[in-house]
């Protein structure tokens, strides 16, 4: 039998959702164990969605970031939080799928370098948008 990974996320919006979706539909192989949203709606609404139970739910990003909770955790927090979430969530022995984008500071970026080097952990970061409703209709009506 394959092992189950445990995923955590941080920021449950519309794109931090979409994650958990997508884990949730492959339950065989994904089991979401965290999730963390300031708003707890938000929190709310992904266990509505998908019927989530045993979850360990944080809407504080410092608390969820104390302990690692999973093996793999997705951030898809607001753009200014990425680095500094990144690289709490790499120490703490995290493999990371970041949603664009990573930074516009090239020091924030030389500093994630740096901090996936020294701890062997992957840093994945996703373009999902290509694949989006409107970016497929625009790409139908040029054709």
């Amino acid at each position: 039998m394959q092992k189950k990974f445990k995923v955590a996320i941080l920021g449950c919006g519309t794109r931090g959702t979409m994650f958990t979706g997508g884990f949730f539909r492959r339950k065989d192989q994904f089991e979401v164990v965290a999730l963390c949203d300031w708003k707890k709606e938000q929190l709310e609404k992904v266990h509505c969605l998908f019927g989530l139970e045993n979850t360990q739910d944080f809407t504080s990003a410092d608390e969820f970031l104390k302990e690692k909770r999973g093996d793999m955790v997705v951030i898809s927090t607001d753009d200014r939080h990425h680095v500094s979430q990144c690289v709490k969530a790499l120490k703490l022995g995290y493999d990371v799928l970041l949603e664009k984008p990573i930074s516009d500071s090239r020091e924030e970026i030389e500093l994630l370098l740096k901090t996936q080097e020294e701890t062997g952990k992957q840093v994945v970061v996703c373009h999902e948008l290509r694949y989006g409703a409107g970016y497929r209709k625009c790409g139908e009506l040029l054709k």
